[in-house]
């Protein structure tokens, strides 16, 4: 029997392609916001993971020593009093040596080796144009990155130049020195008897926190760790930047922006907290618990939840 002639494909139109495309468009713009979602509260997870041990290291630290880690181990150019018997500016001295609470910290992170790295007798690191041997003798520990000290949600670059031709690993987070900020100016009282838990040069005691271990908040979290406004390399100590922030300034302040220190030109620096999540930032408190502190947050109760002893018992 003949067979029957067979009937040609038919191909699509282009009016059909084109909606098939504005389908699958339709369907990646509704997608791509929960995977951003996912995304984002997965790096949120992390950066709070991250707090969380910075938290209990700073908790073993003070188990072991009976203080907090110093928020700046030593003084720093300046020679007035109490720092006047400390090497004069421009001087290797293990005094100034500006070693921040993060690297007290390391051996309670499993950071044994890269602690050991660190020169106990010369400078952390130079943000003048200083000895090079200051530089050179804290090269390899200052230019490691550890994993536990960056936030997933951060966009800082992972260096900090100094004078065009050195650099140092940065930060996301930053030990809270208190509600004394630019305002303050660069006074020994801002940098030496702040009201939070980390000081210049002075180590303060657990029992020194009685506002309560739950309504005192001890790390924070900060950006643009790269740029001169809001440099935050994690090995440095530094008033309004380099791992010490205060709450002078609302959380999420612009950097280079509200009251500032200096307060015109270059390097103009807020202090404040701030991060990459939206509309807030994570703070570890005293006992160890983390929260995500709204931006939103009455500035008055803001600052009260940096102060160690101010008599109040705030809650974010």
């Amino acid at each position: 029997m003949p067979s029957l002639p067979r009937r040609a494909p038919r191909a699509f139109t282009l009016i059909e392609l084109l909606v098939v495309i504005a389908i699958i468009a339709v369907l990646i713009g509704l997608l791509l916001p929960a995977v951003q979602k996912v995304r984002e509260a997965s790096a949120r997870t992390k950066c709070q993971n991250n707090l969380k041990q910075a938290a209990l290291a700073i908790t073993a630290y003070a188990d072991v020593y009976g203080v907090y880690p110093h928020g700046r181990f030593g003084c720093d150019g300046s020679s007035t009093a109490p720092c006047l018997a400390a090497a004069p500016a421009g001087q290797n001295d293990p005094a100034k040596a500006g070693f921040s609470g993060f690297v007290q910290i390391l051996p309670y992170l499993e950071a044994e080796n890269l602690f050991r790295l660190f020169s106990q007798t010369s400078m952390v690191w130079p943000t003048n144009n200083t000895p090079a041997d200051w530089r050179d003798a804290n090269r390899q520990a200052a230019e490691t990155r550890p994993a536990f000290y960056v936030c997933p949600s951060d966009i800082s670059r992972p260096f900090r130049e100094y004078n065009g031709i050195t650099a140092a690993a940065t930060g996301s987070y930053a030990l809270v020195h208190g509600s004394l900020g630019p305002s303050s100016g660069i006074t020994e009282a801002m940098k030496m008897r702040n009201t939070g838990m980390f000081m210049y040069r002075t180590a303060r005691k657990r029992a020194e926190m009685t506002d309560g271990t739950s309504s005192t908040m001890i790390v924070g979290e900060v950006i643009d760790a790269h740029t001169p406004e809001s440099s935050n390399v994690w090995s440095l100590g530094l008033r309004h930047v380099d791992s010490l922030r205060t709450t002078d300034n609302p959380l999420n302040t612009p950097t280079a922006t509200g009251v500032t220190y200096p307060t015109s030109g270059a390097g103009r620096a807020n202090g404040a907290f701030a991060s990459r999540h939206v509309r807030g930032a994570n703070f570890a408190f005293g006992d160890g618990h983390v929260q995500f502190v709204p931006d939103t947050i009455d500035l008055t109760t803001y600052r009260q939840l940096s102060t160690r002893a101010g008599g109040e018992v705030a809650n974010p």
